[in-house]
């Protein structure tokens, strides 16, 4: 899947705040907010749904700068968000 940050997203972000960085956001987003996302730089993982998906390079190059306050822009990466199952989907077999 596509992830586009969008510098709305940016601007929206907030620094420190894994669930509330820009790739969060852009992930609540673009999956209608089907997936809650929160966003580690170590270990490098993205949470989004119930499982977990890496986070690649240039994202993880993208949060250290912004949450040092460093300029960043707009940017696009691949993760593979369709194999996980959204929060809403989830259901437990008795």
């Amino acid at each position: 899947m596509l992830i586009e940050v969008t510098q709305n997203d940016i601007d929206m972000g907030m620094r420190g705040a894994a669930r509330k960085c820009p790739i969060a956001r852009a992930i609540e987003r673009i999956t209608d907010e089907r997936y809650k996302a929160t966003v580690w730089v170590e270990p490098r993982l993205i949470h989004a749904g119930l499982g977990y998906v890496g986070l690649p390079g240039k994202a993880m190059e993208f949060i250290e700068r912004f949450d040092k306050g460093e300029p960043v822009a707009p940017f696009a990466f691949d993760a593979d968000l369709e194999d996980l199952i959204p929060q809403g989907d989830a259901h437990i077999e008795e």
